[in-house]
């Protein structure tokens, strides 16, 4: 009934990148064929942009409180985290850019592909198809076996400012770029194709191929900050970039008397 309530009613009044995400914490109680006297659901509420956010979160509370009023209920809610889209600077890019082609990629090893191979045949055949699928379209068709048998990135993939893709997260580095020029750098250190929340994942992270990635993001970070020391005219381009995107002030989506959420995750 929760489910309904909240997305039913605003499927045509939202976009199809945006998603509302549920969770029952507490249903009230075990009884069959009984109104329980309360009941306790966590949402999470998504899209692209947090000014697109903003205005869908409003929606679902208002359809909570229409659905408290349709059933002569009370309704309350707390809002316990939220996130603004990560974009990349541009300015900074062109320093890390640089720095990560004169570093290169971490140096494999052989037992290294073989680990990465293992993690990779451990996914289930729907996984493992969208892997392929996601390989093809990064390396192309023609490299998917050479890929498949070497499943480490071993390429630095240079940026370019007129293909910016967008990915969805749960991080806080996009709070910050809207206040100061931020940089986020992204290195190997888990087989192609890796699944995020998986055991998987879990796993590698405590393995030699984690390890050398986390080394040579360490080195590519140090050596783009000294870069970037170096360019005062880099530095001014990015605080210019900054502030046209945040125009001189920035709103965090998240209340200042929110406190963090120790006890609920």
């Amino acid at each position: 009934m929760i489910r309904i309530i909240a997305e039913e009613p605003l499927r045509e009044h939202m976009i199809p990148e945006a998603r509302i995400h549920y969770a029952y914490i507490d249903a009230g109680g075990t009884a069959p064929n009984v109104v329980q006297d309360r009941s306790t659901v966590r949402y999470e509420v998504r899209s692209p942009y947090v000014r697109q956010l903003t205005e869908l979160f409003n929606r679902v509370v208002d359809v909570a409180k229409g659905a408290a009023l349709m059933t002569g209920t009370s309704m309350n809610y707390d809002l316990s985290m939220a996130f603004t889209e990560y974009l990349p600077n541009k300015a900074l890019a062109q320093i890390a850019d640089a720095c990560m082609q004169e570093i290169g990629a971490p140096k494999w090893t052989e037992e290294d592909y073989r680990l990465a191979r293992q993690f990779l045949d451990s996914y289930d055949d729907t996984a493992r198809k969208m892997i392929r699928d996601e390989i093809i379209q990064i390396y192309g068709e023609d490299r998917l076996e050479e890929i498949l048998s070497k499943p480490l990135d071993s390429e630095i993939h240079p940026f370019d400012p007129n293909h910016i893709i967008q990915t969805a997260g749960s991080t806080d580095v996009g709070d910050v770029g809207y206040a100061v020029p931020t940089l986020n750098l992204r290195v190997a250190a888990c087989c192609v194709g890796n699944v995020g929340h998986t055991w998987q994942m879990t796993a590698q992270t405590c393995s030699p191929i984690a390890h050398k990635g986390l080394l040579t993001a360490g080195k590519m970070i140090a050596l783009s900050a000294i870069r970037t020391m170096e360019r005062p005219d880099i530095i001014d381009a990015a605080k210019t970039e900054t502030l046209k995107r945040n125009g001189g002030h920035y709103t965090c989506p998240l209340p200042d008397h929110v406190l963090p959420p120790l006890e609920t995750y």
